[in-house]
């Protein structure tokens, strides 16, 4: 995960980190400390800190990456890299598919974590709250995450920390969350901090697939998520949690 920490201190002096902060899968990692400057004062002090999942990458590998699911039963784009009804300014890619359609990894990795249990949709603001949508995110050899978005309910397939192989069976699709319609949501990223995280360009096997994402980039869909207001969502939603 990358950590942001910020910390207040009366009567103790503390040193810490250089933040973003990084901490690797399963380990722990010194943050900051503290002195006692005086033992007849009183200390006070406070902190607050913000994470998501990932670490920052220069830029992923240029490995192609397979469809997140079979390409024998093709579905059609709804939206593209930079798609002008939710995807402005960053790289992901709707397809529309029926509930229940199986996903597969688009490549191997780690799954990181997911969420499974909302069971509702809409367009309504509530709807950017992570919790209201399913989702799974799976970590890349190359320290990349790949984020599937809108799943059914109970439909992720695998657990956190399994490694799973390109062409897998990961999740079922659905309709949860911000979205007008059934469809899978796929983007890649990494955190540039603990608060935003970049999207990046990817290359899928197959010909015709990326014409289709571009075409699909200059269109107006109603069936999209926006997954580029629910990442803020998202990114507030952990801190709930972490400040309980």
């Amino acid at each position: 995960v990358t950590v942001d920490l910020k910390v207040r201190a009366s009567g103790l002096t503390a040193r810490v980190e250089p933040t973003p902060h990084v901490i690797p899968p399963g380990s722990r990692g010194l943050l900051a400390t503290y002195t006692l400057e005086d033992p007849k004062t009183k200390p006070h002090c406070g902190y607050r800190y913000s994470w998501t999942f990932g670490r920052s990458i220069e830029a992923p590998d240029t490995q192609a990456y397979a469809l997140p699911f079979d390409p024998s039963r093709p579905h059609p784009i709804t939206q593209g890299f930079e798609g002008r009804y939710s995807h402005r300014g960053i790289f992901a890619i709707d397809w529309e598919m029926p509930e229940g359609t199986p996903v597969l990894a688009a490549r191997e990795g780690v799954v990181v974590a997911f969420h499974d249990s909302a069971t509702e949709h809409g367009t309504e603001p509530a709807f950017l709250d992570p919790t209201r949508a399913n989702w799974l995110l799976i970590r890349h050899p190359d320290g990349s995450l790949g984020a599937y978005w809108h799943l059914m309910p109970g439909g992720v397939k695998v657990m956190a920390g399994q490694v799973v192989g390109t062409g897998q069976l990961i999740a079922l699709s659905g309709n949860t969350g911000y979205s007008a319609g059934p469809h899978l949501h796929f983007e890649v990223r990494s955190p540039i901090d603990a608060y935003v995280y970049r999207t990046y360009p990817v290359r899928f096997q197959g010909g015709g697939i990326q014409e289709g994402i571009q075409t699909a980039s200059n269109q107006r869909s109603v069936g999209s998520a926006s997954p580029d207001r629910a990442r803020w969502s998202l990114i507030g939603w952990l801190e709930r949690q972490l400040l309980r």
